[in-house]
């Protein structure tokens, strides 16, 4: 029972099982699964161990947690996903593991963002890719977003929301 409380406690707002997956160390991520800690327990951000790991684009610890059955659908303060950090910071093996584990893609945040927008804007079109091949249902429009320096052959997507094109592809 003493094991079970010390894994749950929070200092400064972080679990061992977030600062384990914030530092990046799978082997002690899996032993504090093992031990049956809380893998969605929400830090004062609402973020979990899965959104740092995402943020980090660590696949093998975003493993670890899909696997434990994390929510991959809960959403921070700012209404953000473990996807939209995923997208954010160009991870687009992160971005595949989340949406294989069937994440909401749809998902605002509180600027009406979703994860593939967040992408777009950051220059990560591997990641728009990816994500709008990995969309799940038929029939379902597919935003792709167009700026000038994708269309002109540019590495890296620089926009504000309103200089985006949004095209749905039906």
């Amino acid at each position: 029972m003493e094991t079970e409380a010390a894994i749950e406690t929070v200092q400064e707002g972080f679990t061992p099982l977030y600062i384990a997956a914030q530092e990046g160390h799978a082997a002690s991520t899996k032993q504090l699964i093992e031990a049956r800690c809380n893998v969605d327990l929400q830090d004062e951000h609402g973020c979990t161990p899965l959104f740092i790991a995402a943020e980090k684009g660590d696949a093998a610890v975003t493993e670890l947690l899909i696997a434990a059955r994390c929510n991959v659908d809960l959403q921070d303060k700012d209404g953000c996903t473990p996807l939209h950090d995923a997208a954010e910071n160009g991870h687009s093996s992160v971005t595949e593991m989340l949406i294989e584990a069937r994440c909401n893609v749809d998902y605002e945040d509180k600027d009406g963002w979703t994860p593939l927008f967040v992408a777009a804007h950051n220059g990560h079109a591997n990641v728009t890719i990816r994500h709008i091949d990995g969309r799940p249902g038929d029939n379902l429009p597919i935003p792709l977003l167009v700026t000038k320096h994708m269309v002109s052959g540019g590495n890296r997507v620089s926009c504000s929301k309103d200089e985006c094109l949004v095209i749905l592809i039906v």
